[in-house]
Formats: structure tokens, C-alpha cells, sequence
């Protein structure tokens, strides 16, 4: 299982967004490179066992009928949106509907106040943040 993120701030991104979102593309290509000792010949199968992944591209027809794109969501940083933009990125984070809606409607600061989570939600918001806006 992989988790991506496409550059919308350029052409080719949100081209191969739309794509994405109407189900044009909905395969995964993978470029690797197999480093020393890192496959074996096993009845005449080569077993890769590590690989540097150099590449995941999208494709229309993967070689692999596995390698497949099975969700497709936009980020609420990605474009200006509405908060209930944000609140359903949230909660394809893992947020429950009440605490979506907590977080995008009182802000990050929220969080603290149920001591019994905060921590683990603080960590996700921030990692899920992270991911989001990397480039």
C-alpha cells in the first residue's frame, strides 16, 4: 500500500489529477532498481527480496491487475476550499465525523482538550500536514 500526493501547482499535476478523478488512470507502474544480492532464481522465477524504488507512476493498464489507485482525494491546501473541504480530508485521515468537525471548526488548538488523544491526534495532524504539503 502506498499513499501519494500529485503537484497541482503544475499543468502535468492537475491533468494527471483529473485523470485520476474520472477514472482514467487507475493503475500504478513502479520503477525500481534491484541492488546486489538483492534477487535469487527459484524455478526459474526471479524473487526479488529489496529493491530501491526510484518511481510509482500512474498508467491506464498496470502490468500488475493488483497495482491499483483506489482513492482519489483532493487537499483542502491544494486549492482554497470550504471547511466542509477540510473536514472530509480529515476524516480520510482516520478523524471521526465529531472530531473533524472539532478540529476544522475550532482550529489545531482543539485538540488538547480531550487529554486521552491529544497526543495521538496532534502526531497525526501533523504528519498528515507534512504529507500534504510536500513538493
Amino acid at each position: 500500500v502506498v499513499a501519494g500526493s500529485l503537484n497541482l501547482k503544475t499543468e502535468a499535476g492537475r491533468e494527471a489529477f483529473e485523470h485520476c478523478r474520472a477514472g482514467d488512470l487507475t493503475g500504478l507502474s513502479i520503477g525500481v532498481a534491484v541492488p546486489a544480492g538483492g534477487s535469487y532464481q527459484r524455478d526459474g522465477v526471479r524473487v526479488l527480496t529489496r529493491v530501491d524504488l526510484a518511481e510509482i507512476s500512474t498508467v491506464p493498464l498496470p502490468a500488475d491487475p493488483n497495482a491499483r489507485i483506489l482513492a482519489v482525494k483532493a487537499s483542502p491546501f491544494a486549492k482554497p476550499g470550504t471547511l466542509r473541504t477540510f473536514e472530509e480530508a480529515l476524516q480520510g485521515l482516520g478523524y471521526s465525523r465529531r472530531e473533524a468537525q472539532r478540529i476544522a471548526a475550532g482550529g489545531f488548538n482543539t485538540v488538547g482538550q480531550e487529554p486521552d488523544d491529544s497526543i495521538e491526534i496532534l502526531a497525526a495532524i501533523k504528519a498528515a500536514t507534512l504529507q500534504l504539503t510536500r513538493k
